[in-house]
């Protein structure tokens, strides 16, 4: 089976959650328990001079659990590799420090690199944390995240699989908030290492 093959079940196993999740096919919300609807839907663009990516984000009662995040993004970079990420990540207790949030789960990377015959599929652990200063005119948010996938879950051409990035927010509308940030995301492959993101880039996240 090629990686292409992956790639298509990765996108088709998390879009009906994102999409449909708290969404009935019909377009109607579902609602909880008392009747509310506890579910958010977000999309994330950034840019840097080498790299672009689009996120989509879906929060609430996802595949019939709650507290929790999926995200399935899209990143390409000049040199025209292109990599397709898939996350859920579940809220972890923050031992109760106000305005701090962590987050852990489970992250699927996909890549098609400009590499001839170089293909990658992997699993990693993922781990994110957020503080949001409790400044109300200066509602500065610092958050960083670090996912890998080790040698023995990943397929294709790759060895071992690297991504971090650090990243300051501040909202800019009721809904849309900016942020910049670095990030850097390393495809470990038997032809070399690959780094297909390292620049400082500048995004804005608005709620949908």
């Amino acid at each position: 089976m090629r990686i292409t093959n992956m790639i298509a079940g990765l996108a088709l196993a998390l879009l009906p959650s994102l999409v449909f999740g708290g969404v009935s096919p019909d377009g109607s919300k579902v609602a909880d328990n008392d009747g509310a609807v506890e579910s958010q839907k977000s999309m994330s663009v950034y840019a840097s001079d080498k790299t672009a990516q689009v996120q989509f984000e879906r929060s609430g009662g996802i595949f019939g659990l709650n507290s929790n995040h999926a995200r399935i993004g899209f990143l390409t970079n000049e040199t025209r590799d292109n990599t397709l990420t898939g996350s859920v990540l579940f809220d972890a207790n923050s031992s109760g420090i106000p305005g701090l949030s962590i987050k852990f789960g489970t992250k699927a990377f996909a890549g098609l690199l400009a590499l001839e015959n170089t293909d990658i599929f992997g699993f990693g652990a993922s781990l994110e944390a957020a503080y949001l200063f409790p400044v109300e005119r200066f509602p500065l948010t610092l958050s960083g995240s670090f996912s890998y996938a080790p040698d023995i879950l990943t397929f294709g051409q790759a060895d071992r699989i690297i991504d971090w990035h650090v990243r300051a927010s501040l909202p800019l509308t009721d809904n849309i908030e900016g942020f910049t940030g670095l990030r850097f995301l390393q495809f470990d492959t038997r032809a070399g290492q690959r780094e297909l993101d390292k620049r400082i880039h500048i995004g804005v996240r608005w709620n949908i």
